[in-house]
């Protein structure tokens, strides 16, 4: 049981890294996708279209060929009787004279034995060729003459007594009885054995299009055929494709440019039906968006405005009181709630979208971080520029080593480059968190140690601020000691 318990997961984990690897394959792209699905219809079609094809011609070929080797049989039987009802010294003259004048469709001779002739390799249309004929001449003929049925190349037909190949013939022997195209066309050969010493050998080719036998389904011409109709199409629906999706480009530049900026000009209402109530939404919500950061910037300034008043009023009457430690209380609470009205400032200006996205030289802004915090700071690594919101990432790396150097000595900062991100590891050389509180100090307000100052919004800014550029900010403790928060940003955030 148990070794059944672990082959299932290999065999899961083997087809979906095979659905992976395929799953690559396919185009990123919407114009790709399309361009891919339009290539399966076109090859579905064309099989469809083929195999109906196929099959109709299948049956116009069989109608037409049992038809054809009936007639073929009635003239075998027709010569058989005229042979037989001819005395048998004059045989061999009306043949030699038949071969010199033509006139037949058969190559006609007289031998004293069968002539075993080489078979053509098996196939559908042969053997019906072969059972029809059969089945043709044993009904109009005696029940005791033998017959013997077979399809042969040109260029391996026996004829005579000897078994001459008839390709070794001089021309004049068959040019007339037995005209051939090709070498390898395919030779009916009738034999019927009209005395115990006297065989009745007849030969022709099979008529067009019945000497193809078996027609193959998928041909070189028509594959040639399809990928000149798919390249064709292909090339005449480029320019619709690109026209009818550039709408869909347009409301992906206008939604990237909206996280950066308010003032975006409205999308023109374009392209399709679906594309325009997409476009008409967009717009609308940008209408409102717009509204909503103007009402929250207006409210968050009246608030702090309202508050300054009454904060100053209170450190007044504070100062009034005759009891030192009443006083002292009063200012203390005084300056946290002044801090916390400052600290819901800066996290609006810091989370807020108006800032531009930008190349950002993170190599270069890391190196005015280190210049400015000196020596406690320790860089490793290298990392490509990306693009951002530059003063907004800057306040995101900033509170965290500020957050480091709080609680610790030295912070040492890693860096990872990846293809579509890059990745920070700010690690200190504090006494960490506890388990339970790696996530809860994100929360807006929460402070672990409250005589360590701060407003409990530096961490919250930052993986709000990381979230925005479409990364994650998590902490975890590091095994060597000391807290480790990893700061991951997209490249094309």
């Amino acid at each position: 049981m148990s070794g059944a318990n672990t082959e299932i997961p290999s065999l899961a984990d083997e087809r979906g890294g095979r659905w992976r690897r395929l799953s690559r394959l396919y185009p990123r792209s919407l114009f790709g996708r399309v361009w891919c699905m339009l290539v399966a219809a076109l090859l579905l079609a064309e099989l469809v279209a083929g195999a109906l094809w196929y099959y109709q011609y299948r049956s116009r070929i069989d109608a037409g060929l049992e038809s054809s080797i009936r007639g073929m049989t009635q003239g075998v039987i027709a010569t058989v009787n005229f042979m037989s009802a001819l005395p048998r010294n004059y045989r061999q003259l009306v043949l030699a004279q038949q071969r010199e004048l033509g006139g037949s469709q058969f190559f006609v001779s007289i031998n004293n034995r069968e002539l075993k002739q080489t078979p053509l390799p098996p196939s559908r249309a042969g053997q019906k060729i072969v059972d029809i004929a059969t089945r043709e001449l044993t009904l109009h003929l005696r029940d005791d003459q033998a017959v013997s049925v077979a399809l042969t190349r040109a260029n391996q037909l026996r004829v005579f007594n000897a078994g001459v190949l008839m390709a070794d013939l001089p021309p004049g022997w068959s040019r007339f009885s037995l005209p051939i195209l090709r070498p390898d066309a395919p030779i009916l050969v009738l034999q019927l054995q009209i005395n115990p010493q006297e065989w009745l050998f007849l030969a022709a080719p099979l008529p067009p299009p019945y000497d193809a036998l078996d027609v193959p389904f998928f041909t070189p011409r028509q594959f040639w055929f399809t990928v000149f109709g798919m390249l064709l199409v292909l090339l005449f629906t480029w320019p619709l494709l690109r026209r009818e999706l550039k709408p869909i480009e347009a409301l992906a530049g206008a939604a990237e440019a909206l996280d950066s900026r308010l003032e975006v000009p409205p999308l023109q209402e374009a392209g399709s039906a679906e594309f325009v109530a997409a476009t008409r939404a967009f717009n609308r919500m940008q209408t409102r968006l717009r509204a909503y950061l103007h009402n929250r910037e207006m409210l968050f300034t009246a608030i702090s405005h309202d508050l300054k008043t009454p904060i100053t009023r209170l450190r007044l009457r504070a100062e009034m009181l005759d009891d030192e430690v009443q006083q002292r209380k009063f200012e203390a609470d005084l300056k946290d709630l002044e801090l916390m009205v400052k600290g819901a400032l800066q996290s609006m200006k810091d989370t807020d979208i108006h800032e531009n996205i930008e190349r950002i030289d993170v190599m270069q802004l890391l190196a005015q971080m280190i210049e400015a915090y000196g020596e406690r700071i320790t860089l490793q690594g290298r990392v490509a520029p990306i693009r951002g919101r530059p003063l907004a990432i800057r306040r995101c790396i900033g509170n965290l080593i500020d957050n480091g150097l709080k609680y610790g000595n030295h912070v040492t900062l890693t860096l990872d480059d990846q293809v579509d991100r890059i990745t920070l590891f700010i690690g200190d050389d504090g006494p960490g968190l506890p388990e339970r509180l790696l996530e809860k100090v994100f929360e807006p307000y929460f402070r672990v140690h409250t005589d360590q100052g701060g407003t409990g919004l530096g961490l919250a800014i930052a993986r709000s601020i990381a979230r925005s550029h479409g990364g994650e900010l998590v902490l975890r403790n590091d095994p060597q000691g000391g807290l480790m928060a990893t700061l991951v940003l997209l490249r094309n955030g």
